[in-house]
């Protein structure tokens, strides 16, 4: 059992302000199925971006984690959570401090001549805190605890970089597809505008039938127009998650989208709450929180503490060493009249364990939620495209019929121009639910969470 799941489990047992009933909601729910669950049988994997099997989006993938910014300050965060817990693990043993001084006094009084006298001191001096009732131990554990919560913001950061790399890299792909489509598009388009233009010369078609096909032709060249701003804009957006500027150049060179790849098992809610970093960062809260009650609690009780001076004397450098003396002593410290503020401590640090329940529960709650909503998104995507893909071939069919009956002379040219159009646009149509599913499908693993520090680094989670 990894250290996320320990902890889970100790918080699960620790939780005293909690009914029996709401902890049992939490175990109860981990071990269900998702109610909208897609089974598969393939395994949810961390690096889920392979799945895609392409190589542009894997390295545009790590060199994001690599140089984007976040990452980078992600990274560092935990660097500096690790020197923090360092520093405050050395408040568990004795500081010794080397002491040094010198003084000169002039003395004059009337009738004798001026007295002039050196002094020298060197000494050692210390002072430590006895740990009696576990202060010190729990507010390091405090600095151990922000380290993991770091690691969880790393996980974070991941997870988003990872997928807005997907999603944009996708977005330039399907905007690419879409505006070949497009082209044809507007060159049906024209080659019916002219055959319009003649047929209104000789009286066979209608003014609005013109009108309203220039106004078509328009249309497609405005939302080419928009292509291009978009396709520009996502690939600015890729420039900057790989920790470029927008003036550095960033080539992609893939046309299509990729296949559809098989979905990726992301197991049951248990699995969930093991993987999400905020399911992690609410856990830890919790945990903080318990242990701020018991630094509250210690903090009424007696502090004992110990110091010691060897000091050296003497009024000339020479001799220094040979006159010392050594002090030993012990204080006792116990707050006898706070006016009920200790105590006030203690309740507050309650209230925010309680606090930190409610938003771990939540946290849970909104996580299986998210992944409920993502398999639904997925699931109405799939259908969406099935029924762009009938409607594609019903219009091929129609197609095929309306070529036939030109050939033999049941219908004119326009027919044919105007479903060839049509198809098209059900095409790109399709290009546009195929980039939601691959959006759906992302949202779905980024709603699954992943431990990215521990995979990326090939670092094992500690036990407990």
């Amino acid at each position: 059992m990894s250290r996320y799941l320990t902890l889970l489990f100790i918080i699960l047992i620790m939780i005293g302000c909690a009914s029996k009933n709401e902890t049992n909601d939490i175990q109860v729910l981990a071990q269900k199925e998702f109610s909208n669950r897609i089974t598969s049988s393939e395994k949810h994997k961390y690096d889920w971006w392979k799945s895609f099997n392409s190589k542009e989006l894997e390295n545009l993938i790590n060199l994001a984690i690599k140089d984007n910014f976040n990452m980078q300050t992600a990274l560092l965060k935990i660097k500096e959570a690790d020197l923090q817990y360092k520093k405050d693990r050395t408040t568990l043993f004795p500081h010794i401090n080397l002491t040094a001084d010198y003084s000169r006094t002039k003395t004059k009084q009337k009738g004798f001549p001026t007295i002039t006298t050196n002094q020298y001191s060197l000494g050692l001096n210390t002072s430590y805190e006895i740990d009696l009732w576990g202060k010190i131990r729990e507010g390091i554990k405090i600095t151990e605890l922000n380290k993991l919560e770091q690691l969880a913001a790393f996980d974070t950061a991941t997870i988003t970089v990872s997928s807005e790399v997907a999603k944009n890299w996708l977005n330039i792909l399907s905007i690419r597809e879409r505006r070949k489509i497009l082209k044809e598009q507007i060159l049906f388009t024209e080659q019916k505008l002219n055959v319009l233009k003649a047929n209104y010369v000789n009286n066979l078609a209608t003014l609005n039938d013109y009108i309203s096909t220039n106004q078509q032709l328009i249309n497609y060249r405005n939302e080419l127009v928009q292509l291009d701003a978009e396709e520009n804009i996502s690939l600015n957006q890729l420039k900057l998650l790989v920790g470029k500027s927008s003036a550095e150049d960033l080539r992609i060179k893939s046309s299509s989208l990729p296949k559809i790849p098989p979905l990726l098992d992301i197991g049951i809610p248990a699995d969930l709450l093991n993987n999400r970093p905020d399911v992690k960062t609410a856990q830890i809260k919790l945990f903080e929180a318990y242990s701020n009650i018991k630094l509250a609690k210690a903090d009424r009780l007696p502090k004992l503490t110990l110091s010691a001076n060897f000091n050296y004397n003497s009024n000339k450098i020479s001799t220094i060493f040979d006159n010392w003396l050594f002090n030993l002593a012990a204080n006792l410290a116990y707050p006898l009249i706070d006016y009920r503020k200790r105590a006030l401590t203690v309740e507050i640090a309650k209230i925010q364990k309680d606090e930190a329940f409610l938003n771990y529960k939540n946290t849970v709650y909104t996580a299986i939620k998210e992944v409920e909503d993502a398999f639904i998104n997925l699931r109405k995507s799939k259908e969406i495209l099935n029924m762009i893909s009938e409607q594609i071939e019903s219009e091929k069919k129609k197609l095929k019929n309306i070529e036939n009956d030109y050939l033999a002379g049941k219908t004119n040219s326009i027919s044919i121009l105007s479903t060839k159009i049509s198809l098209l646009g059900y095409q790109k149509n399709y290009e546009e639910a195929r980039l939601n599913y691959f959006l759906n499908l992302i949202s779905l693993y980024k709603a699954a969470g992943g431990k990215y520090y521990e995979k990326l680094f090939n670092i094992k989670e500690r036990k407990k």
